[in-house]
């Protein structure tokens, strides 16, 4: 097992992508009045639509989780892992949190 520096930095390609794919959506009719009745509301969808393109700051994100001792861990799995804090005993138990949708360990 390998423990190697890691910085997060998403790639300026990668946000301009999301930002065309965004910009790109395809909406569907939606039933007047109909809400949440036959799937996700559409005013809904294009509030977080809207959210993504023109008010989330992923440079902002990633700073806020650049302080975290964030390392990856290479076994066979490509892993990002979050060392134990001493804090509360000398010798803590590790926990393992794996990221699931559609949130993120760092929620906890």
């Amino acid at each position: 097992m390998a423990i190697e520096a890691f910085k997060i930095m998403f790639q300026m390609w990668a946000l301009l992508h999301t930002q065309e794919k965004l910009a790109q959506t395809r909406w569907t009719d939606a039933v007047a009045g109909s809400g949440w009745t036959y799937g996700v509301d559409i005013d809904y969808m294009m509030a977080i639509r809207d959210y993504w393109m023109n008010r989330f700051d992923w440079r902002r994100h990633e700073a806020d989780l650049e302080p975290a001792p964030s390392v990856p861990v290479s076994d066979g799995w490509d892993e990002n892992s979050l060392p134990p804090c001493a804090r509360t005993r000398p010798a803590p138990l590790p926990i393992i949190l794996t990221h699931g949708w559609p949130g993120s360990f760092w929620k906890c």
